[in-house]
């Protein structure tokens, strides 16, 4: 008996859940109210990152997994629609705007460094100076 699934929403997160189901042989629909991939998904400048990086629970733990997950994804969405959705790893620059916010990052930096793995040999997280 094949199981239905309706997803409500045709952003990435509906897209992307539609796709692995029905990848599980499950009959999906999705419902819409305007064209797919067209509102938030849309706006979003595309940038992955953990927030709060040395907070210790559940949702810095589900993000770092899911960023070590992205790529292995985005090979396999290419690989089956032949289209170049061209990510990459850049990373990101933040200004620090002053002591306490130093003292912050630092904590971040040297708990991603302690804890986090490495990206093509790469630390997770520096601090660069002038």
């Amino acid at each position: 008996m094949k199981t239905n699934i309706l997803i409500i929403g045709g952003g990435i997160i509906g897209l992307s859940t539609a796709w692995k189901l029905a990848k599980q042989g499950k009959s999906v629909t999705v419902l819409e109210r305007d064209a797919c991939n067209k509102g938030a998904s849309i706006v979003a400048p595309g940038a992955l990152m953990p927030y709060h990086p040395s907070r210790i629970d559940e949702l810095p733990t589900m993000q770092r997994k899911s960023l070590a997950m992205y790529p292995k994804l985005i090979k396999e969405l290419e690989a089956e629609t032949c289209i170049d959705v061209k990510y990459t790893q850049n990373g990101r620059l933040q200004q620090i705007q002053s002591i306490n916010h130093l003292q912050k990052i630092q904590e971040d930096v040297d708990y991603a460094v302690a804890n986090w793995p490495k990206v093509n040999n790469k630390l997770p997280m520096e601090i660069l100076n002038a």
